[in-house]
């Protein structure tokens, strides 16, 4: 008998089976299927995303390997603080901010002030000096060098000011240094303003001009934080003021003086003003005293020193002996005769009786011997509050500006 020879096929349902099996093998590798790992990271060698150290960065498992401060060497100026900051190097060639993890010290040298955060300042110039920031097992070292103070920042004399219309005001300009000295930059920042058809400035000479708003000033310079104030101009027509008082001495009642000051850009006819003085309690209808009849016109920026007979600098006019009380009494100065010109301005200082008509707001403070009242920040500042506009102070300029 021949013999006979029977191939056994799968079923199509195994042969299916195994087809897949292929397809797999042929997709993912056998390696894979078996569950062996590939040995080699994905884009390494494919010049896909890392292989070149950039992007997700898979040149190799996300390790730290070493770490550096990035100023190094440092020229730190005299005064100056600054944050010291640490990236970590990983061996995928990512980099990370380590500064918030370090842990900082000075190893070696003196002249700075170190904080455990890296805050480092410089004490004492041409010092020399080592930190350290650490890591974990890492660690990495920065030299300092301790130099001259360095410009900073600019700071301006005055803030945010109102001004009338047509009214002048000088504002100063100092850079501060990281030692905090300061130097005067009035006429070296420069100067600008946001709108021009508002104030216009010119080294620090501020001029509001004939339209109401609000004007940004800046002083700049290279390599500094600039500075700004906001000047608001008001609808209002700017005027003569009373801008400083003195109500005596202890050398005489009658050295009292009252100076009178146009902060205008355009002058101002004053024939027929009159400069009254008022009691603290008197509050009719009849001023207390006739000061001075002003007569001409006053120019831009004019002071008027009027005072009694005993004021050693030179007066404008005098009024004769002494007639202000001298810690309470109020100020006038009308466009017309005493009782019954219309008030242009008026000041009141130390405790003054309520209903008072030269009360603005509430009164300055009161006068004593030696000392006077001086509108600031700044020459001309009338915001119609006398406690805020006047200040007491021991540095008496009759017949000059307040200001600085």
């Amino acid at each position: 008998m021949s013999s006979v020879k029977i191939a056994l096929l799968p079923s199509p349902r195994v042969r299916a089976s195994i087809a897949c099996f292929g397809a797999l093998l042929w997709i993912a590798g056998c390696s894979s299927v078996l569950g062996i790992s590939d040995p080699t990271p994905a884009g390494n060698t494919d010049g896909g995303p890392g292989s070149d150290g950039s992007g997700s960065g898979t040149d190799g498992p996300h390790e730290l390997v070493s770490i550096a401060i990035d100023q190094k060497p440092l020229d730190l100026p005299l005064g100056k603080s600054l944050q010291l900051t640490v990236h970590g190097n990983y061996a995928d060639q990512t980099t990370e901010d380590l500064t918030a993890q370090a842990v900082f010290t000075i190893i070696a040298g003196d002249g700075v002030t170190l904080s455990a955060a890296g805050v480092v300042k410089g004490v004492t110039q041409g010092s020399s000096i080592t930190v350290k920031a650490v890591v974990g097992n890492f660690a990495d070292q920065s030299d300092i060098t301790v130099v001259a103070a360095a410009p900073d920042h600019i700071e301006l004399s005055v803030g945010n000011l109102q001004l009338d219309q047509q009214q002048r005001v000088h504002v100063r300009a100092a850079i501060v240094f990281t030692d905090n000295t300061k130097q005067d930059g009035t006429t070296t920042v420069t100067w600008q303003t946001s709108d021009a058809s508002i104030a216009t400035v010119v080294q620090g000479q501020i001029d509001a001009q004939q339209v109401a708003g609000d004007a940004t000033i800046t002083a700049s310079a290279a390599g500094v934080t600039p500075a700004s104030l906001v000047a608001t101009v008001t609808l209002l027509p700017c005027h003569p003021v009373i801008n400083e008082v003195q109500s005596g001495s202890s050398a005489s009642a009658s050295e009292e003086w009252a100076e009178i000051y146009n902060p205008c850009t355009i002058s101002i006819a004053v024939d027929g003003f009159t400069l009254v003085y008022r009691a603290a309690s008197n509050t009719g209808t009849i001023d207390t005293n006739l000061l001075i009849n002003l007569v001409g016109t006053m120019a831009p920026g004019e002071i008027r020193l009027y005072g009694g007979d005993a004021v050693p600098q030179p007066l404008t006019d005098t009024w004769g002996n002494g007639v202000m009380q001298q810690n309470n009494g109020a100020l006038g100065l009308r466009n017309g005769p005493k009782d019954t010109g219309p008030l242009v301005d008026a000041m009141a200082y130390g405790s003054i009786s309520a209903g008072h008509p030269f009360i603005e707001g509430a009164p300055a403070a009161g006068l004593v011997n030696g000392r006077s009242v001086g509108r600031k920040p700044f020459d001309g500042n009338d915001t119609n509050q006398g406690s805020v506009d006047f200040a007491l102070t021991t540095v008496r300029t009759p017949g000059t500006l307040n200001f600085p």
